[in-house]
């Protein structure tokens, strides 16, 4: 897993991150700024992973009131 925490639009992240993270295999899952760490309330954290891994959180990714989207 990799994290970042990036500022700016949730639509301009996925729209950044998406065509890489595919180009890749690989997936990720962007929370909202309420999860931040490195600057709350002003980032958003970002987490790339192997589908392996995606599909073994998938349950409570989808659950989660954070997640705005899974790539």
């Amino acid at each position: 897993m990799v994290t970042g925490q990036n500022y700016g639009s949730y639509v301009g992240a996925n729209a950044k991150v998406a065509p890489v993270i595919k180009s890749l295999s690989l997936r990720a899952v962007i929370f909202d700024r309420k999860v931040s760490w490195y600057y709350p309330q002003q980032t958003m954290l970002i987490v790339v992973m192997t589908a392996t891994v995606c599909n073994a959180y998938q349950e409570q990714l989808v659950v989660s009131r954070h997640v705005i989207d899974i790539i």
